[in-house]
């Protein structure tokens, strides 16, 4: 009768559902560990992710965050269970392993190895650009500050003219 439920009306509607009520099902569901219950779950994008829970994910695309498959993804990925008091807590972690979340290299799929081969580049080009806007900054704070030095030259020079 649960499965039924979960297979037929929760899963394929869990837009429809609230947020509280989504995650008070859904992680009781997860908690029980029964094999045909996990089976349906396993098929359905029902487990948010990060950055911010609004995007669910499959149980089977979610990647471990404590894993070394972890380091190959950033929090805007979508691929990390999401909520450190919901589905980010490691009693949840263990029952979304057990549904098949990503762990080890061996669980990537050569597609996936290329997603995070090209993300790769992407996260160091964004780092290559954090420290070029971080030069940037640094150099515009050194220009303002010139630019008050020769301000206070000016007024000065300008004051010293007008009154001789």
């Amino acid at each position: 009768m649960q499965v039924e439920f979960f297979a037929k009306l929760f899963l394929p509607n869990i837009d429809m559902v609230s947020v509280e009520d989504r995650d008070r099902l859904l992680i009781a569901a997860l908690t029980r560990n029964d094999p045909p219950l996990n089976h349906v779950i396993r098929q359905f994008h029902c487990v948010p992710v990060t950055p911010d829970g609004t995007r669910l994910r499959q149980p089977t695309k979610l990647v471990d965050p404590g894993s070394t498959v972890a380091q190959l993804y950033l929090p805007a990925d979508a691929r990390f269970p999401h909520g450190a008091d919901t589905y980010a807590r490691p009693e949840i972690v263990d029952c979304l392993r057990r549904l098949g979340m990503k762990r080890s290299a061996s669980d990537l799929t050569w597609a996936e190895v290329r997603t995070a081969a090209l993300s790769s580049n992407s996260i160091h080009q964004r780092v290559i650009e954090k420290k070029r806007n971080k030069n940037l900054c640094t150099i515009n704070t050194k220009i303002l500050s010139m630019c008050k030095i020769i301000k206070r030259s000016l007024v000065c020079s300008l004051q010293t003219h007008t009154h001789v």
